[in-house]
């Protein structure tokens, strides 16, 4: 299993060093393409100016909504960013599936007692259809997998609803999503609480 583990944990790292660089961007600082990326988000999508809670979990570092803790902006592929209680979606219209999603994960956010149980699945109506909907799943070899956790996010009810929303969720195969994934998630909330917060980015890889 610990092996299992570190293969997981390079993986996903890999994942986010691959998502954030950005070739274009050798002659500018992070912080310059985040602020552009962030403006430009602004000005063209009206979800870009969606209004969030006040201390959401994704809030940047410098108290600002701009969280430099985000891959580089995309070129490479549709993207839409979508700013929820607990955590930021670069949505893919193409593949109707996050691109990434980062959450910045507190020690306190571990706890709550929000239950999943009374939550359901659903689409999520900020996006333009088409648009993942439940039919997508119904029969397939998939399960719904989320992004960022529902047990991440048990101090919100607001938070832990919008963790049910499609624009959250990979098809994963059954045993990925219930064994693998799911250690790798209390990982993270164990690596929370011992270090007080942690940044995590992830996002699905297809071949």
């Amino acid at each position: 299993m610990k092996q299992l583990m570190k293969k997981l944990i390079l993986f996903v790292f890999a994942v986010t060093l691959l998502t954030a660089c950005n070739p274009q961007s050798k002659n500018r600082t992070a912080e310059e393409d985040v602020e552009e990326f962030y403006d430009q988000q602004a000005s063209n999508s009206a979800v870009g100016e969606t209004e969030v809670a006040e201390a959401p979990a994704t809030q940047g570092k410098d108290g600002s909504f701009k969280m430099y803790e985000l891959p580089a902006p995309l070129t490479d592929r549709p993207e839409q960013i979508l700013h929820r209680q607990g955590f930021t979606i670069s949505y893919n219209k193409t593949t109707k599936t996050p691109n990434w999603v980062a959450w910045h994960l507190t020690k306190n956010h571990t706890y709550g007692r929000i239950q999943r149980e009374t939550y359901a699945f659903d689409e999520d109506p900020s996006v333009a259809a088409p648009r993942a909907t439940l039919d997508d799943y119904y029969n397939s070899r998939y399960d719904r997998g989320h992004m960022c956790p529902a047990g991440d996010n048990k101090w919100s009810e607001e938070a832990m609803s919008q963790t049910f929303l499609l624009t959250n969720i990979c098809p994963q195969y059954l045993g990925l999503n219930k064994n693998a994934w799911n250690d790798l998630e209390i990982q993270c909330r164990d690596w929370a609480r011992e270090y007080n917060s942690v940044d995590i980015v992830c996002g699905p890889v297809y071949r």
